[in-house]
């Protein structure tokens, strides 16, 4: 097999058909790839993700799952493998996936996974009643990272700046923020995009 995916929808479809509406599922598994000269195999840590953000309840939303919603899964099990300040999220092309809702995962200048949503053609052949997010990372080079280590909390407080930037509509988020490291180097512990603006 070359992707874990193929086996991941069968099941989303198995599950949904059986009144199963809000689906996190993950594999870790080998895939073969064929190279010019040899059979390549990987191990590979893959999921898919559909249906509501949280369980329902009486007082929550039943928002549907989105693409960021899943992309910040994956930060979740980057951050776990000691993989923070150094990943990046770049659009890309799969055809499997939606053309706009796509990101190579990138560490280090070397891709190391893909995210996105399936693209709807796909979901209407596999006659998905819902749009199914999924993700596929190198299991082997995210855990080749060195281990987390610890240090002694700072005796100074924490410094905090907001920063408001003017950009065009097509800088990526991802370049913001890498723009942001390089800047302020080993000072920074951590960076979020917290709000955006457009308008006059």
């Amino acid at each position: 097999r070359t992707t874990l995916w193929v086996g991941l929808l069968s099941a989303v479809k198995y599950n949904l058909n059986r009144q199963q509406s809000r689906l996190r599922l993950f594999e870790l598994g080998r895939r073969f790839l064929q190279t010019d000269k040899e059979v390549k195999q990987t191990l590979m840590l893959s999921g898919v993700v559909v249906g509501a953000v949280a369980p329902e309840q009486w007082s929550g939303s039943s928002d549907k799952v989105g693409f960021y919603d899943m992309k910040s899964d994956v930060e979740a099990i980057l951050a776990a493998a000691n993989i923070t300040g150094a990943i990046e999220f770049v659009p890309a092309e799969h055809a499997a996936l939606h053309p706009g809702q796509t990101a190579s995962i990138v560490l280090n200048q070397q891709v190391v996974g893909l995210l996105g949503r399936i693209h709807p053609r796909v979901q209407k052949k596999l006659r998905l009643k819902a749009p199914v997010f999924m993700y596929e990372l190198d299991f082997e080079a995210i855990n080749a990272m060195p281990p987390m280590t610890y240090q002694a909390i700072s005796m100074f407080p924490a410094v905090r700046r907001d920063f408001a930037f003017i950009v065009d509509q097509a800088v990526l988020t991802g370049d913001v923020m890498k723009a942001t490291r390089q800047i302020m180097g080993d000072w920074l512990t951590d960076s979020v995009i917290f709000d955006v603006f457009e308008g006059g």
